[in-house]
C-alpha cells in the first residue's frame, strides 16, 4: 500500500456534494495507487451541465454528476 499521496485543498472541495460511498472509493484508489491524482469535478449544479451540454464537453443532462454519484 502507498499511502503517499493526499488531495489537494482544490482536490477535497471539489468532493463536497459527492454521495459518501463514491468518496470512501476515491480515498482509497488514492492510497493504493503509485500515480498522484486530484478530483477536477464532483457535484454538478444543473446550469454547469447546461453549460458543458452546449460547449459539447458532456452529451446528456442526465449526468451522475447530478446526483454526487460521479467525479472526474
Amino acid at each position: 500500500m502507498s499511502g503517499k499521496f493526499r488531495f489537494s485543498r482544490r482536490s477535497e472541495k471539489n468532493l463536497e456534494g459527492v454521495k459518501p460511498q463514491l468518496v470512501a472509493v476515491v480515498r482509497r484508489a488514492l492510497e493504493l495507487t503509485e500515480v498522484d491524482f486530484g478530483i477536477t469535478e464532483g457535484l454538478r449544479t444543473k446550469e454547469r451541465q447546461k453549460q458543458l451540454v452546449a460547449e459539447g464537453k458532456s452529451q446528456t443532462m442526465n449526468s451522475r454528476h447530478l446526483t454526487g454519484d460521479a467525479v472526474d
